[in-house]
């Protein structure tokens, strides 16, 4: 019995063991739902084309291999390829995005789908798959299964970004916390400059919220929130 026991055992591991050997010989990346931000710039791999391709499936992809995501300067398009396996009994929902708010226009294609997921600071916020200041999209992986997902990227600009996986809520607590850290700093400021008389702090305000202004632009907070909370009361 004892002998038994512990030939299942061992079969059991060596097939855990292989499993995960081709899989990660394959590039896939198992995501873990307990994780709050899982990061997966590593795991993409990258293919320059000049035109379009009549299989994006097929394109020969090179491993990134790199904690960051560095694109030259180009007019040609970039695709990227991204394994996600998902090996628990529960399906996996979550928000995959770029961490850099200027990327061009990017589309996920997944096989099988024939309509594209659309984000990127170059499409309008109302017109993008998933409404987020960052090149966002929702991702689904079912239990115990393997997905590819295909990236689209066009812009003539560089791009220095990472790829990141996390909660819905979470992502959009992120930019509020400092945003709030902001206001709360100019606030302190014209308090003691008003209390004080001392415009030395007024003026330390008004430095500090321009900084805050154009970093917040740059980030697509203003396009985001900002701005579509003037636009919504102004034409109510």
């Amino acid at each position: 019995m004892n002998v038994s026991f512990t030939r299942h055992v061992f079969t059991l591991f060596l097939v855990l063991f292989a499993r995960n050997l081709f899989a990660a010989a394959d590039g896939y990346l198992t995501v873990d739902p307990t994780k709050d931000v899982q990061d997966l710039t590593s795991s993409l791999a990258y293919s320059w084309q000049d035109q379009e391709p009549k299989d994006f499936e097929k394109l020969s992809y090179t491993p990134l291999n790199a904690s960051d995501l560095n694109l030259k300067y180009s007019n040609d398009i970039v695709w990227l390829r991204l394994n996600l396996e998902n090996p628990t009994d529960q399906p996996i929902s979550k928000i995959l995005y770029f961490t850099t708010y200027l990327v061009g226009q990017i589309s996920l294609y997944q096989p099988g789908n024939p309509v594209p997921q659309v984000s990127g600071s170059a499409i309008p916020m109302d017109e993008r798959s998933f409404y987020s200041r960052l090149s966002a999209f929702k991702i689904n992986l079912p239990a115990h299964e393997m997905k590819s997902f295909y990236f689209r990227r066009t812009s003539h600009h560089s791009l220095s970004t990472r790829v990141k996986i996390e909660d819905e809520s979470d992502l959009k607590a992120t930019l509020f916390f400092y945003a709030g850290g902001i206001c709360c700093l100019m606030l302190f400021n014209i308090f003691i400059g008003l209390y004080t008389h001392d415009k030395d702090f007024l003026f330390y305000s008004l430095f500090a919220g321009t900084v805050a202004t154009t970093v917040l632009g740059l980030h697509g907070f203003l396009d985001c929130y900002a701005f579509r909370y003037f636009h919504t009361t102004l034409t109510q």
